[in-house]
């Protein structure tokens, strides 16, 4: 089953493999209804035939199968280095745990348990999608970063172009290090949301057989006097008081609301981080706009979270500021840089304290650490370009250079005071640029 139109394929193209036709039909249909290409075969062979046909974004596969297994068919896949990275989502009626540890074993990217209900499949299906695109990406700029790397076969005559190499080579750094964070941080709201929705699976069963007793109830009640219960049906409403009472019932249904709310909470949290990853990530268009500083920090403070957490308590305290006039993304990147070497500055716990304030026509920012601090002998080289205090394979040494020259284009000062073992203070000055009267200027994403 297939509907190729542009919209579907934009969507999606999902390859769904199941032996059982009625399965079969009804996830290809609601797959199709929400605007995937969707490709149906019966078994494992046929699999890998129409996966090499035309590779899958993502493949939906029962674990039992005649001939060759789920599981068989998942690790060819995934020994292919042409189909090893396509997101492999597990069907199964049973939910073993050893099966499931099995399944993501041989490379299985999630484990839904059958009967499932279409919300649970599309709500996974959108995530690894969105996450196997986000890869995918990633993948492409650096690929595209490094054929451009090896094709200089000679060093830049200009100063100018061989900083501005370095600074790029340094921001796809910075940016394969978030990356690698980005997917941790996708595992720990997915993790709870999968644990909700097992609650949720074990609710619905124990409300199924009260469901069951009730209906029991209703029909020895049609066929006997009621104006003179039996034995029977005593016991049966016995029954129903004592399951109803085992179960909680009235819990369960609090329960089931609070769950419910926090898989939202979760799926927009992903969304979230994605978006700010967009944001920080998008290449600046090359003109100056009006930018929100404070919305900047809250932003890149959302992208750094991976590297801050369980060490780093974070204090924010933003004052009311007026826009700056500068590049939103170029601003996201020096706040990153300060951000990171703040927390790699904290070897156990610490604070990082950030913010910011109007003082004259000036728009200060300070961001300050807990951590080891910067000796008096290293302060005059901090900004230096390939300085670094970092072990080797740690730093470049041009991420403060980085930031210096983002704060020297936007026409504002970097100020920085530290102590060994005491801690840092950056302060940025930026001029402040109100909207006057007939002046229009986009302001920036953050």
């Amino acid at each position: 089953m297939s509907i190729n139109t542009e919209e579907s394929t934009l969507k999606g193209n999902i390859l769904v493999v199941e032996d059982d036709t009625f399965a079969l039909e009804v996830i290809s249909v609601m797959l199709t209804k929400k605007g995937y290409t969707v490709r149906a075969v019966g078994d494992g062979e046929l699999a890998l035939s129409s996966i090499h046909t035309k590779l899958p974004d993502l493949i939906l596969m029962d674990m039992n199968m005649p001939g060759m297994s789920g599981i068989d068919v998942c690790r060819k896949i995934k020994a292919d280095p042409e189909t090893r990275n396509i997101p492999v989502i597990f069907l199964s009626a049973m939910g073993d745990v050893d099966l499931k540890v099995m399944a993501l074993e041989a490379g299985g990217t999630d484990y839904v348990t059958k009967p499932a209900g279409s919300s649970e499949i599309l709500a996974r299906v959108n995530t690894h999608l969105n996450m196997y695109r986000l890869q995918q990406k990633l993948k492409t700029q650096t690929e595209k970063l490094a054929a451009e790397i090896k094709e200089r076969k000679q060093a830049e005559k200009e100063k100018a172009r061989i900083e501005g190499q370095y600074h790029l080579a340094h921001k796809m750094e910075a940016l394969g290090q978030l990356a690698a964070g980005l997917a941790h941080e996708f595992n720990n709201p997915l993790a709870f949301i999968n644990s909700n929705l097992d609650a949720l699976s074990e609710y619905t069963k124990n409300i199924d057989i009260l469901i069951e007793y009730y209906q029991k109830l209703g029909e020895t009640l049609t066929h006997c006097n009621q104006g003179n219960l039996s034995d029977n049906i005593i016991k049966q409403v016995q029954n129903i008081s004592k399951y109803e009472k085992n179960m909680e019932i009235n819990y369960v249904r609090e329960d089931i609301l609070e769950l419910l709310r926090d898989c939202q909470d979760g799926t927009g949290r992903i969304g979230k981080i994605v978006s700010d990853f967009k944001s920080f990530a998008h290449p600046d268009t090359g003109r100056q706009m009006f930018v929100d500083i404070n919305k900047c920090l809250e932003s890149t403070l959302n992208i750094a979270i991976y590297e801050l957490k369980d060490k780093v308590a974070i204090s924010l305290d933003l004052g009311k500021i007026p826009m700056v006039e500068g590049y939103p993304q170029k601003l996201n990147q020096a706040f990153l840089n300060i951000l990171l070497n703040a927390a790699q500055a904290i070897e156990e716990k610490g604070e990082i304290k950030i913010q910011t304030c109007k003082k004259d026509d000036n728009v200060i920012i300070s961001i300050s650490d807990t951590g080891c601090g910067i000796e008096k002998e290293n302060l005059p080289k901090i900004f230096d370009p390939f300085f670094t205090t970092k072990d080797i394979g740690r730093g470049t040494g041009l991420g403060m250079n980085h930031t210096y020259h983002i704060i020297k284009k936007h026409r504002g000062m970097i100020l920085v005071e530290s102590t060994g073992g005491k801690g840092t203070t950056f302060t940025i000055t930026l001029p402040a640029r109100p909207m006057e009267p007939n002046t229009f200027l986009k302001e920036g994403p953050v």
